[in-house]
């Protein structure tokens, strides 16, 4: 029997906050936080599918690395929130990146990066099975594209064009990605669909 790679043990994950917990402790891009998590609706196929994942994995839970600072993470972060308070047996903890660091160096993006949000999912016991790092595929290759529309634009103009259409983006497409990586990486772990 394979021995499992446990993410943290059940003692530290109590540690983390609770997402109301960690809202309450923000500095900056609170209000972000929380409109995101609040205009977010979990579809009936991704918690029926959230549902049978934590059936089979004996429960889910989620550790949740993340900064309030963080652009990536007042757009993902609520992401993960929301569909882990709408689906029976997931259970998440949030652990501030900065002051969690053994556990974030074990998730580096490209082997190299501190890059939040983290979300690392594990079954009951606390054994891994996935991770989803930062934002979408789809949302860094539409980021490409955003980069060089702008690029044209008058410097003054770049950032707020910049802004505008990703957070377009963001509403209609990149938020539903980070759900839909992250079902697919658990459909893998699990076997199933």
């Amino acid at each position: 029997m394979a021995v499992k790679q446990l993410v943290v043990t059940s003692e530290r994950f109590r540690t983390g906050l609770l997402w109301p917990d960690y809202v309450e402790t923000m500095k900056v891009n609170k209000e972000a936080h929380i409109k995101n998590y609040q205009e977010f609706e979990v579809s009936a196929e991704d918690k029926a599918f959230f549902e049978r994942a934590a059936d089979k994995a004996g429960g889910l839970k989620v550790v949740l690395l993340t900064e309030d600072w963080c652009p990536d993470c007042y757009r993902n972060a609520p992401i993960v929130a929301k569909l882990a308070d709408s689906v029976e047996g997931v259970e998440m903890r949030v652990f501030p990146r900065d002051a969690n660091l053994d556990v974030m160096d074990r998730y580096l993006k490209n082997g190299e990066f501190r890059s939040i949000p983290t979300a690392v999912w594990t079954d009951g016991e606390m054994g891994y099975l996935a991770h989803w790092i930062e934002r979408s595929d789809k949302a860094n290759a539409d980021m490409e594209i955003i980069r060089e529309r702008v690029a044209a634009l008058p410097e003054d103009e770049r950032r707020p064009a910049n802004r505008q259409m990703s957070d377009e983006l963001y509403r209609t497409s990149w938020r539903y990605e980070v759900v839909r990586e992250t079902r697919e990486r658990l459909a893998k772990a699990l076997d199933i669909t």
